[in-house]
């Protein structure tokens, strides 16, 4: 039997900010994954590459020169050959295909509610990360037992050039917060979503990062640039909880609360190569994807 195929469902990539998107960054870093372990991949509908650090696309990368929803098989593939990824969010199957995975990168419904109802019988979902395979799974979910997980930092952008600091800033993103709560003259950052460098640059000015959306990837960049990162919204979980729920790396350079700002000072130094080793780990587990679905394709 042939090599699988795969096609992914690259909406959110469509959309202009890109760059303030954790999942759009994850299929993205997808997408560049399999296609250096050599698997045939494409993404579904033709957009321009954004993502600081990431490859160029080419003409041949995409499924569809159309847009969704005039959505055309350019390459004439054989479907049955395919597997499509669709992130969670993703209502049905919109590319009709047989072999369908859903890429949990958050727990289904709680981005998009309601779209699970459109998932299929046969489907075969994973998690993102272990909290997220966790958390679905306590909602009735069945995910499988390995995790697909992707990480790409762009540290030509994001590091410490060592400038004098001063204020703080935040953000809120998917998370909640009192106005009462952010500090007085704070920058809310979501403001240089669109703009990599100058979000480097500000993280790069200031003393301190609040995030309210505790599973943000913001709070690692801000460290990487020498920021004080404090995950702000504390109240579910233990510091232990919190950090035994996610990949190693989260221990260095990130204050859980306020109180344990010394935590994140003396731990920073330590990030970059501890996010080095973990990216190594994820390309570990896209291939192990690979595998997983070769196998289940050539045991129907």
């Amino acid at each position: 039997m042939s090599k699988l195929k795969y096609i992914i469902w690259n909406v959110n990539l469509l959309h202009e900010n890109v760059n303030g998107c954790g999942g759009c960054v994850a299929l993205a870093t997808l997408f560049e994954n399999l296609k250096d372990l050599g698997a045939e991949t494409y993404l579904a509908m033709k957009t321009y590459q954004r993502i600081p650090g990431l490859k160029p696309y080419e003409n041949e990368d995409f499924f569809s020169l159309a847009d969704f929803p005039n959505v055309e098989n350019t390459h004439n593939l054989d479907l049955d050959e395919c597997v499509v990824i669709y992130p969670e969010v993703t209502i049905g199957n919109p590319l009709n295909c047989k072999n369908v995975v859903r890429w949990l990168l958050h727990a289904p419904d709680v981005i998009a509610q309601g779209t699970s109802e459109f998932y299929g019988s046969d489907d075969v979902l994973f998690a993102m990360e272990g909290w997220v395979k966790d958390m679905s799974e306590s909602m009735g979910f069945n995910v499988e037992d390995e995790i697909l997980k992707t990480l790409h930092i762009d540290f030509e952008t994001f590091y410490d050039k060592k400038q004098f600091r001063y204020g703080s800033c935040y953000a809120i993103k998917k998370g909640w917060v009192d106005s009462s709560q952010i500090p007085d003259y704070s920058l809310n950052i979501e403001l240089f979503f669109n703009d990599p460098k100058a979000l480097a640059e500000y993280f790069n000015k200031t003393q301190c990062f609040y995030c309210y959306d505790d599973k943000s990837y913001l709070s690692i960049l801000a460290a990487l640039c020498g920021c004080d990162s404090v995950v702000a919204n504390t109240n579910s979980q233990t510091e232990k909880e919190y950090f035994d729920s996610r990949s190693n790396f989260w221990r260095y350079g990130v204050a859980y609360g306020i109180n344990n700002l010394e935590h994140s000072r003396a731990t920073k130094h330590l990030l970059k190569q501890e996010l080095i080793k973990e990216q190594e780990v994820c390309l570990s587990t896209v291939k192990g994807f690979m595998d997983r679905m070769q196998n289940r394709h050539e045991n129907k």
